[in-house]
């Protein structure tokens, strides 16, 4: 039986794509194309929600947050092309400078945004139907590091988010290198977020994408410097705390020029992490603790194609978001939970991010 994904890329002046794009995973081999379920300006994230057939993207170049309804045509096996089509529901919403990512609550009442251009995090309240009806801004970043040395502050660079195990918030700051955790109020207006803690991970790493354990452990890719940061959750308290950090690339190698962290996934046994770099175009695995508290590394793979932005475990399959080389490419998933032979290059424009439809 095959799958339906979701593609999301840049355009225009940004990259070669048109918009979100549909995929099929099929059984034997990579994706097949399905055509382009909607035309948007740079739609680079994207996130199902939780129980209805609704797709949320951040369009990053355009600093905003669109909502889109899913319809899947019924002439799909006759024209596979036609198979989903995604129309606007409510218009465009502001996010922020570059909004880069977009989480959305397990329970379908909110959706929180980060923009990497001017570090703004925003919470949208949704209606029963998915919609977005309201925006609140949450608190400004406190470059920490820089107080302590007399200097002037850095930019703050929002840049992922997720919903931890209490229903709160943690978020990542990559130019003030923290770790937020926010709580999620009642407002008149619909959701608000109240700042609970901001923890300070090791100056210049640059924590990116963030993935929860179900041990409650939060592992954190860096960008700069290149490692897993783990996060603690402090017993007997709502606080977190840095308990390791992990460098991915093999035995302590330094990264070459050019080389950045990008994405980060636990997989579907939470016994695996698999994590993917930049420049060097690679994807790492490592093995997960039973107490989720240290990670070991497992194996090293090419990411097959130029720039790995995002990638996705589904159905037995990795798929990789090739940014730069305008590829999304399939790889099967061993019995030892591990990526193994490349089965599948599908072209794509400057992809960025897959999702299950």
């Amino acid at each position: 039986m095959s799958a339906t994904l979701l593609l999301g890329g840049y355009t225009g002046d940004a990259g070669a794509g048109l918009g979100i794009e549909a995929v099929a995973q099929t059984p034997d081999a990579g994706l097949a194309d399905l055509g382009t379920a909607v035309v948007v300006d740079s739609p680079s994230y994207l996130v199902r929600h939780p129980r209805l057939p609704v797709v949320y993207a951040a369009c990053e170049v355009a600093g905003e947050m669109w909502a889109f309804a899913v319809a899947e045509n019924g002439e799909a096996d006759s024209d596979p092309r036609a198979a989903v089509r995604l129309s606007p529901l409510g218009g465009p919403w502001p996010a922020g400078a570059l909004v880069c990512h977009v989480a959305v609550d397990p329970d379908g009442r909110w959706l929180v945004s980060s923009s990497y251009g001017d570090g703004i995090v925003c919470l949208f309240t949704l209606d029963e139907r998915g919609e977005v009806v309201a925006r609140f801004e949450g608190a400004a970043a406190i470059d920490h590091a820089a107080v302590a040395a007399g200097v002037p502050p850095r930019q703050s660079r929002a840049h992922a988010a997720l919903v931890l195990p209490d229903g709160r918030i943690a978020s990542t700051d990559l130019g003030h290198d923290l770790l937020r955790v926010w709580s999620v109020d009642p407002s008149e207006n619909g959701f608000a977020l109240r700042l609970d803690q901001e923890l300070a991970l090791p100056t210049g790493s640059g924590p990116r994408l963030l993935d929860l354990h179900p041990s409650g452990h939060i592992y954190i890719i860096t960008e700069y410097s290149i490692e897993i940061a783990i996060v603690a959750p402090i017993a007997g308290s709502t606080m977190y705390a840095l308990s390791g950090m992990l460098p991915v690339l093999p035995a302590g190698e330094a990264p070459a020029a050019g080389d950045c962290g990008a994405h980060i996934s636990i997989d579907a046994d939470s016994a695996r992490v698999h994590a993917s770099v930049r420049g060097r175009n690679s994807l790492h695995s490592f093995g997960i603790s039973a107490d989720g508290g240290a990670l070991h590394p497992l194996a090293e793979i090419s990411s097959g194609g130029d720039w790995p932005r995002h990638h996705l475990q589904h159905d037995g399959r990795l798929h990789v978001a090739n940014q730069f080389s305008n590829t999304v490419t399939t790889f099967t998933i061993g019995e030892d939970g591990l990526p193994g032979a490349q089965i599948g290059e599908l072209a794509s424009g400057a992809p960025s991010c897959v999702i299950a439809l």
